[in-house]
């Protein structure tokens, strides 16, 4: 039970480490492309 629990825990970190990780690159883009006003829109 403790294993599964860790396993799923493990999981939701991942997902959440993969979901910043997309939101940075985004936001690195808009700074990029956009210029530095829509990225911090976008951060907000």
């Amino acid at each position: 039970m403790l294993i599964l629990q860790f396993y799923f825990f493990e999981k939701i970190l991942l997902f959440k480490s993969k979901l910043i990780s997309c939101k940075r690159i985004r936001f690195q883009f808009d700074y990029n492309v956009k210029g530095p006003s829509n990225a911090i829109d976008f951060l907000a």
